[in-house]
C-alpha cells in the first residue's frame, strides 16, 4: 500500500467513495484487523481506534510508508467494516429465520395490521450502519399518503416507532402466516 491508497481528505480520496467502495478498499487489511480485535477481546478490552494504531503490520507507517492519517483512516474503515459485517450476519440470520423485505405498499391499511418483529436496516452517520429490531410490533401505514410505516408496541394505540428511516425493512410475521401483508 502506498501513501496514496487511502488519500484520507481529498477530493479524491474515501470521502468522496461510496460505502462499498469504502469497504473494498480496506478488506485486504481485515483479517489482521479481526487479529488484533481477538487480542482485544481476550483482554477483556474495548476496541478504540488507539488500540489498533501500528499493531497492523500492512498500515503501520514506521514500516509501510503510509502516514499517521492513512493509518487512521483505515483504522476508522475497518471499525465500520466490522460493524456492517456483524449487521449483515444478524441480518443473514433473521432472513433465515423466514424474514421477508416489507415496503409500505406490501401492508394492506384495509386490512387488521399484521404483528410481528421488524428489523429495520439504514444509516445513522458516518460510515457506520444500523441495524434495530422491534419485536411484537403492529405494523401501518403512516405519514402523507400512507407512504411510510410505523410499528406500535403491544398494549399501545399510539407513540409507536418511526420504520421508514432506514434503507431496508425487514418483516417476521408473529403467527408465521405469510398472508399478513397486501402481496399475499
Amino acid at each position: 500500500m502506498t501513501a496514496t491508497t487511502l488519500a484520507p481528505f481529498t477530493a479524491a480520496g474515501w470521502l468522496q467513495m461510496s460505502h462499498e467502495e469504502q469497504r473494498d478498499l480496506v478488506r485486504p487489511f481485515y483479517g489482521e484487523y479481526k487479529a488484533r480485535r481477538a487480542e482485544l477481546d481476550r483482554a477483556g478490552r474495548y476496541a478504540y481506534n488507539a488500540d489498533f494504531k501500528g499493531h497492523l503490520p500492512s498500515l503501520n507507517p514506521a514500516t509501510t510508508g503510509t502516514t499517521d492519517k492513512d493509518e487512521d483512516t483505515a483504522i476508522y474503515l475497518l471499525q465500520t467494516l466490522h460493524t456492517w459485517t456483524l449487521e449483515q450476519e444478524k441480518l443473514a440470520a433473521f432472513i433465515a429465520r423466514g424474514a421477508r423485505p416489507l415496503a409500505a405498499e406490501d401492508v394492506d391499511p384495509a386490512a387488521p395490521a399484521p404483528r410481528g418483529t421488524v428489523a429495520v436496516i439504514g444509516r445513522y452517520s458516518g460510515g457506520a450502519t444500523g441495524y434495530h429490531v422491534y419485536e411484537d410490533v403492529r405494523i401501518v401505514r403512516t405519514g402523507f399518503r400512507g407512504h411510510r410505516l410505523a410499528g406500535i408496541p403491544k398494549g399501545r394505540r399510539t407513540n409507536g416507532y418511526d420504520l421508514s428511516d432506514g434503507t431496508a425493512l425487514y418483516f417476521l410475521p408473529a403467527d408465521g402466516r405469510p398472508n399478513t401483508t397486501k402481496e399475499n
